[in-house]
């Protein structure tokens, strides 16, 4: 959920990072689900097993948001940054979710989180007048689940490989 105080206190240890870093940093893929008897909760940098097509997008994306915080004057990291939940997933991962949710996650190798083209947004409720949904649908990102606010997969790789039809906005 948005606010989640894993994914916070991750955002938290990078403010400390130097501002070139810090949005490349302040991300992790995690799911508190222990109270299901699983943990997934994997810290890394968001770009490991994503496809760099995508990889470049969404820091291009990550830059128009900085730049918009600088021109706009909005201070706070929460105004600069993209937080990204959840990104690549391996089959572990994938299996621990589907286990601790059901059916609302994936079965392991059907996930487009495990291709590399899918992320989970931390702030996807409109906070800032819907400003990262906004950046990142420049960015060629769509909504694929009319439930998921939070969840974005890359659309040229979609398109490429015949998935286009999965986007909804």
């Amino acid at each position: 959920t948005a606010g989640c105080p894993i994914s916070r206190r991750y955002a938290a240890d990078a403010a400390d990072l130097p501002v070139e870093q810090r949005k490349y940093r302040a991300i992790v893929t995690a799911l508190g689900t222990t109270k299901r008897g699983c943990g997934c909760l994997v810290a890394r940098e968001w770009s490991i097993g994503m496809e760099p097509e995508a990889v470049n997008s969404l820091r291009a994306a990550m830059d128009e948001k900085e730049a918009h915080a600088i021109a706009t004057g909005s201070q706070g990291i929460e105004s600069r940054t993209i937080f990204v939940r959840a990104a690549w997933r391996s089959d572990t991962e994938q299996a621990c979710l589907r286990r601790a949710l059901g059916r609302t996650a994936e079965e392991p190798g059907k996930s487009f989180h495990q291709f590399g083209v899918a992320i989970d947004i931390e702030d996807w409720e409109p906070r800032y007048a819907d400003l990262d949904r906004r950046i990142l649908r420049s960015h060629g990102w769509c909504r694929t689940y009319p439930r998921e606010g939070w969840h974005y997969e890359y659309r040229p790789l979609l398109e490429q490989w015949g998935f286009g039809a999965r986007c909804i906005d």
